[in-house]
């Protein structure tokens, strides 16, 4: 599909979506106006939870440098992107979106620019896939690998993913099974613990080596956050304020994506396309 397609075929998705909700308006209210306000709230919302929308984000001297999180899921990824949040971060966990595939599988990806450039920060899977290309596109961005203990990480990794199998390879809109199958393997739904924790040990050398190399080991982070690590190491390495009266966050990563990250979302889109009167960070 070329790229000119594309806005003509949403065009025509909304519109085909606007005639649905005012059908099943008509039908379940007797009014097609409720049917389309509740679908075009539904839709609204999806595409908040979803991140379909690229936020324009020009050129801002109050932001801060940006900050990846390579980690592996089941991590404490979430946990950190609400941390990052909470020091006055722009943040998106899973940004599916931050990944451009140049070719059919098993093409490597590639960064998404534009993407990467709407947020501040960004963490989970996505992220670790393609750290090396982001640490050659922005020289000044900070990096921090969340680790976990081996055995409870992969332990968790094969039992999450095997439980919710099914929804990850049929995911509408969201390429879940092609980036798992980029960073896991084929078997992502299916690897046993020993093999997960395989693909574990493999990441953490090699980014341990890759920033090691040409003196980029000050732009690396190591957090365990399941291990009490939080506040204090974050803070001093992003020499930021930390909100030290409070607990660092631990969230579950179905309480991020539907309640909380939207309106991020939402307000993020709003500060970039409003620009007056935004906050200025420390």
């Amino acid at each position: 599909m070329t790229s000119s397609a594309r806005p003509i075929l949403h065009a025509l998705g909304l519109v085909g979506l606007a005639f649905l909700g005012s059908w099943i308006g008509q039908l379940l209210f007797s009014s097609p106006w409720v049917g389309l306000i509740v679908f075009t709230t539904l839709i609204a919302y999806m595409s908040l939870v979803l991140g379909l929308w690229v936020i324009p984000c020009p050129d801002d001297p109050d932001r801060p440098e940006k900050v990846f999180c390579i980690g592996l899921s089941r991590t404490g990824t979430t946990s950190l992107c609400v941390a990052l949040h909470e020091m006055g971060y722009e943040v998106y966990h899973m940004p599916f979106k931050l990944l451009r595939w140049p070719g059919p599988a098993p093409s490597a990806p590639r960064v998404d620019r534009r993407w990467a450039d709407a947020f501040d920060a960004q963490a989970d899977t996505p992220v670790a896939l393609v750290y090396r290309e982001l640490a050659e596109l922005y020289p000044t961005a900070r990096f921090i690998l969340t680790t976990r203990d081996t055995a409870s990480w992969s332990a968790s990794m094969a039992s999450f993913y095997g439980r919710y199998a099914t929804i990850f390879r049929y995911a509408p809109f969201i390429p879940v099974r092609r980036i798992l199958e980029a960073a896991y393997g084929e078997d992502w739904a299916t690897k046993s613990p020993r093999e997960y924790a395989d693909v574990y040990e493999r990441h953490v050398a090699e980014v341990r080596m890759f920033f090691a190399e040409a003196g980029r080991s000050e732009r690396l982070l190591e957090l365990a956050i399941l291990d009490g690590e939080g506040w204090p190491q974050l803070a001093d390495y992003l020499e930021g304020v930390a909100p030290t009266k409070k607990a660092f966050p631990r969230v579950d990563v179905f309480d991020l994506t539907w309640n909380r990250q939207p309106w991020w979302q939402l307000r993020s889109l709003l500060k970039r396309r409003f620009p007056r009167g935004r906050d200025v960070r420390p």
